[in-house]
């Protein structure tokens, strides 16, 4: 582990001790004033399904060598294939759950015409999403293990209480008592391995609670993309009384500008190189 600068410890530790950020009365749905709005319209826009999307910034300063990892991948990779259509970058998919193992290999029979529907839990907007692009699969790698701060550990990955729902968890008490074993990777493995030791452009997580053990591993290895966007899961649930989230956030918001709110999913820009 790399050992935090003096001037990056003292940075954080003045983050956290502010006032938590509570992010329904702070910041709601509503985009940064003055970084990504002015006259001639929204410069953000949302890539992907009315579940699945994420908003971004409008011309993200990205490329065919940019390096992006997306984790909690489900059953519906939208933002994901619209998003290496219009840069052709290259893609890390992280996500354990069998039925999104399962939709990636149904994405790829889609793309080569063997099939023309998938199984699961499909949103009505999907194909209207992705039936007209012509994604470059060979820039996906699918990484089927558990986004975690440690590499090869194998540690429960608890099962949704409704068997219709798609999400898994590795927060205990978020969902069933039920659970799997799963093996983990780190950011840092993935961006040394696929990577090949490129710094990461965007991170996109969606990974049901665990995303707050992640970033702050991501703060400590002075991980900093250029883009990330989180869902908060834990925001306001029983595991997270003491509103590590809102610290979190407020760390985060030292390094990144936050250019918007949708309900849980929160978009950051960097504003310097620390």
């Amino acid at each position: 582990m790399r050992i935090w600068s003096m001037k990056l410890r003292s940075m954080i530790r003045n983050a956290l001790a502010a006032k938590p950020f509570r992010l329904f009365s702070d910041f709601r749905n509503r985009t940064l004033a003055g970084h990504f709005r002015g006259g001639n319209g929204d410069l953000l826009e949302r890539l992907g399904t009315a579940y699945g999307g994420r908003y971004v910034p409008r011309d993200m300063k990205l490329n065919a060598n940019s390096f992006i990892i997306s984790a909690g991948v489900g059953e519906d990779m939208s933002f994901d294939l619209l998003l290496q259509v219009r840069y052709g970058c290259e893609i890390v998919l992280v996500d354990p759950t069998p039925r999104a193992i399962t939709h990636f290999s149904e994405i790829q029979q889609f793309y080569s015409e063997e099939r023309q529907t998938f199984s699961g839990a499909i949103q009505n907007d999907y194909l209207h999403q992705i039936q007209a692009i012509r994604p470059d699969l060979a820039k996906f790698f699918y990484e089927p293990k558990a986004l975690w701060n440690a590499s090869d550990l194998t540690i429960p990955f608890y099962k949704p209480r409704n068997p219709a729902h798609v999400s898994h968890t590795l927060v205990a008490g978020m969902y069933a008592e039920e659970s799997s074993k799963v093996r983990t990777v780190s950011l840092k493995q993935i961006m040394e391995t696929q990577g090949q030791g490129r710094p990461l452009d965007l991170l996109k997580m969606d990974i049901e609670g665990a995303e707050l053990v992640v970033l702050d591993h991501m703060l400590a290895q002075e991980i900093f993309p250029r883009y990330l966007l989180v869902e908060f899961d834990l925001m306001d649930q029983p595991q997270d009384a003491n509103n590590n989230t809102g610290r979190l956030i407020q760390a985060l918001r030292v390094f990144y500008d936050l250019v918007k709110q949708d309900k849980k999913n929160l978009t950051f820009v960097l504003k310097q190189t620390p």
